[in-house]
């Protein structure tokens, strides 16, 4: 039944209001240039700098698929997404159904939640790899919930790879999420304090760094090269540095922007068997991969940092300004999101006029802000109180660190992309209402681990 729904809204959605993937998936700058992808795919993603590698392969690999930028790849990216979305589904139901949730109450839920969610609706049409992201996450719980039933260790396998590939895929994701899993298991679970059990830890965290390692030996440089831009954002309005504006700088290559490239290449031409004139790394098709920001990169990440250490109050206030802005958003902000799908008109016109208006706009805030802050109390109510299952506890404790990680990113280490990081962990929210509804407000009614 819940996939009849899904089919029909999506049916719907796609024939009668236009809902799909408008952009090319050459505008993301994620990405390096599609030609490259196609043409060039290992040398272009061993010279990549600016992002983990993985969501590039994998567009590289469906451009040779479908023989470059052509209206069957984006179908094919569209189906993606909504099979990813189903067995998203398929994967709350799972859980549902293991804990006896009343299948009205829980219908209702997955459709309101999930089917009809406009944030998942949005993502689900961008040529991006944040649906992608927001899947794992669902993935990586389900795998942990089974350990905690089960205590299997084939399900902490499963996290591990699935938090690999999210280090692969989104540079938020930084492997120190690797290392905070592995410290909740080690304290929390006795049969994880193998030695086999840290092998398998040490395997995937340099897994994990591989890209970073590659960046050093090739660059001398472990962060991508849009750290420092982004970090500079974290100080405006208190403060605003034009040279550290990625858009500025790829979109006029300058005269300075070019010093730099040509004098990377001079100092490291010997250093290394590669061919730094590669157009993914050098010239106009580097698409934000330019050896130049290497350099410029760091030299943000100083100006930012002296500017904190200058100003610290007026860094501090910047940063409470934003925590009530992001707390403010719930998946999405249909009304202030700069990509917009095709069809997306009709939700702008319920949001936008409302967003317009600061007196709505600050009343919507208000409400999400108080929700997430109840969400907060409820969690932290459950860890606090002694009739409270371990095995809930310890999966809390998961819940809570993880989104705690994404969100203090985006505070701390990028700006304006609230609503992404949030939709990231939206899983956050889903377990929420799944606690509400399960009996006892339990999911481990029958585990004490």
């Amino acid at each position: 039944m819940l996939v009849i729904f899904f089919l029909a809204t999506r049916l719907f959605l796609y024939f009668y209001l236009g809902v799909h993937n408008a952009h090319s998936i050459s505008y993301t700058w994620q990405l390096l240039d599609l030609d490259l992808l196609q043409n060039d795919l290992l040398e272009s993603l061993l010279l990549l700098h600016s992002q983990p590698p993985l969501w590039n392969l994998f567009i590289g690999l469906l451009l040779k698929i479908f023989d470059g930028d052509q209206p069957n790849f984006y179908h094919f990216l569209y189906l993606y997404h909504l099979t990813l979305t189903l067995i998203t589904i398929f994967i709350v139901n799972n859980i549902i159904i293991r804990n006896n949730i009343d299948r009205i109450k829980s219908f209702i839920f997955i459709f309101f939640f999930i089917i009809l969610n406009p944030g998942i609706i949005y993502f689900e049409s961008l040529n991006y790899y944040a649906h992608t992201i927001f899947f794992l996450s669902f993935l990586f719980f389900y795998n942990f919930y089974l350990f905690i039933r089960s205590l299997e260790y084939k399900y902490i396998f499963y996290c591990y790879i699935v938090i690999l590939l999210k280090t692969l895929i989104w540079s938020a994701y930084h492997p120190i999420i690797l290392i905070l899993f592995y410290s909740l298991l080690f304290f929390a679970f006795k049969q994880t304090r193998k030695r086999i059990n840290l092998l398998i830890f040490f395997l995937f965290l340099f897994l994990s760094y591989s890209p970073q390692l590659k960046n050093k030996i090739i660059y001398h440089s472990s962060l991508t090269s849009h750290f420092g831009f982004a970090l500079a954002t974290t100080v405006i309005p208190a403060a605003t540095f034009p040279e550290c504006s990625v858009g500025a700088i790829t979109a006029n290559p300058n005269a300075n922007t070019r010093h730099f490239e040509e004098k990377f290449v001079q100092e490291n031409k010997n250093r290394l068997n590669l061919n730094f004139k590669h157009p993914s790394i050098y010239g106009e098709k580097s698409k934000y991969n330019s050896i130049a920001l290497i350099d410029m990169s760091r030299e943000c990440s100083i100006k930012t940092l002296n500017f904190i250490r200058e100003n610290p109050l007026s860094y501090i206030k910047n940063i409470i300004v934003e925590f009530f802005s992001i707390h403010g958003q719930l998946t999405i902000d249909l009304g202030n999101y700069i990509d917009q799908p095709s069809g997306w008109d009709f939700v702008q016109k319920m949001t936008l006029k409302i967003d317009k208006n600061s007196y709505y706009k600050l009343i919507r805030q208000l409400i999400n802000f108080l929700f997430l802050s109840f969400v907060y109390v409820y969690f932290l109510f459950k860890l606090m109180n002694k009739k409270s299952f371990v095995s809930d506890k310890n999966f809390i404790v998961m819940l809570l660190l993880k989104y705690f990680y994404i969100l203090n990113i985006g505070l701390f280490v990028s700006k304006y992309e609230g609503t992404r990081f949030i939709y990231a962990e939206y899983v956050f929210f889903v377990f929420f209402f799944i606690y509400i509804l399960s009996k006892n407000n339990s999911l481990f009614l029958n585990k004490t681990a």
